[in-house]
């Protein structure tokens, strides 16, 4: 019966794994939407008038 419950466990602890992978790849899709943001800046610049590129 114990094996039963420790097999049950690692079961448990995978899905945890799992869960932090899914964490990840959020933080993967932050930081995509961060660059977005950094191209957005990037394009206000570009707008600007008042920077002279030399």
């Amino acid at each position: 019966d114990r094996r039963q419950e420790t097999g049950d466990r690692r079961q448990e602890t995978g899905d945890r794994r799992q869960e932090t992978g899914d964490r990840r790849q959020e933080t993967g899709d932050r930081r995509q939407e961060t660059g977005d943001r950094r191209q957005e800046t990037g394009d206000r610049s570009k707008n600007c008038p008042k920077i002279v590129l030399p």
